[in-house]
């Protein structure tokens, strides 16, 4: 926006800032803010701090990036880009976090992204996996887990892929290595971080070959060597399934599409992504007493 120059007069219009008598008095004032790419309460958030950061000045004025380093101190938030869109709107693109887990935080349980970054509080609503840590390795909401044990935990949170079929509500790093938790209480030894997408997935098939009623025996699945996962049950000795039934996880028919406890796996699959885009996830309110063990146990 150009405007022309009066030589002998009291004012310069240049680009729409105007020059009285020496002062500079910027136009182009921030009317709105535009904020896309996260879920509506994120989007609220960084509105807000949007207008307690900058309030009405010029979007000549705005320094964007000083401003995407204040948004990006929002624990929920991951990165920002901020764009001027003339002549009175400031645009914010956000990458939000992803939640990925859940952690104890003094007596309160937090919500953890897939970078290690603490969000806030936990609710009542979902059923991400639960990560044993001690408190001292968990910080503040905004603050990264650095906790080498608690981050190969959050490592096979991560790791889990889509529809497995199965609901995994804990881990915790033991003298076996990473031992994940289903919601019947089943182990899933799976040794070291290597492979884990692998490790889960027959993990995953192993207990999919089992019949239905013999499911619920099952003490622990070793994937450790997952070409060869070792199965053991209340009754029996482990167990080692043919390599043809570990690696696939077979395509179950509509009936047998569930999870490991009677629930729709697609469903509930469809819930957690759900969950971790809100970020407002938590465990189920009725998580088995092991994880409540397991949480009392890492808060004292």
């Amino acid at each position: 926006m150009l405007a022309g120059a009066t030589r002998g007069g009291a004012a310069v219009v240049v680009l729409g800032a105007v020059v009285v008598g020496g002062a500079i008095a910027v136009g182009f004032p921030v009317r709105g803010v535009e904020v896309a790419g996260a879920p509506k309460p994120q989007t609220e958030r960084v509105a807000e701090e949007v207008r307690a950061a900058i309030g009405s000045t010029s979007l000549l004025r705005v320094d964007a990036g000083s401003l995407a380093t204040r948004l990006e101190q929002l624990p929920e938030v991951r990165s920002v880009r901020i764009d001027r869109a003339f002549p009175g709107t400031l645009a914010v693109q956000v990458a939000p976090e992803v939640a990925a887990a859940v952690v104890p935080l003094g007596k309160e349980r937090y919500v953890v992204a897939r970078s290690g970054r603490v969000i806030g509080p936990a609710t009542a609503r979902t059923a991400l996996p639960f990560l044993a840590a001690a408190p001292v390795d968990v910080p503040p909401p905004g603050g990264t887990i650095r906790a080498p044990g608690v981050r190969s935990e959050l490592e096979v949170a991560r790791a889990i892929p889509p529809r497995l079929g199965i609901r995994i509500i804990a881990v915790e790093v033991t003298q076996r290595g990473l031992v994940a938790r289903t919601r019947q209480g089943v182990e899933l030894r799976l040794g070291d971080a290597a492979d884990l997408g692998e490790k889960l997935r027959a993990a995953a098939s192993a207990l999919a070959a089992l019949p239905r009623d013999g499911r619920r025996g099952v003490q622990y699945v070793d994937v450790t060597v997952p070409e060869r996962p070792a199965v053991r049950t209340a009754e029996a000795n482990p167990s080692t399934l043919a390599p043809s039934a570990a690696i696939q996880l077979p395509e179950l028919a509509a009936e047998d599409a569930t999870t490991d406890d009677g629930t729709d796996a697609a469903a509930a699959d469809e819930a957690a992504a759900a969950d971790a885009a809100a970020l407002d996830p938590v465990l189920a309110p009725d998580v088995p007493a092991l994880v409540q063990d397991l949480f009392g146990r890492m808060a004292a």
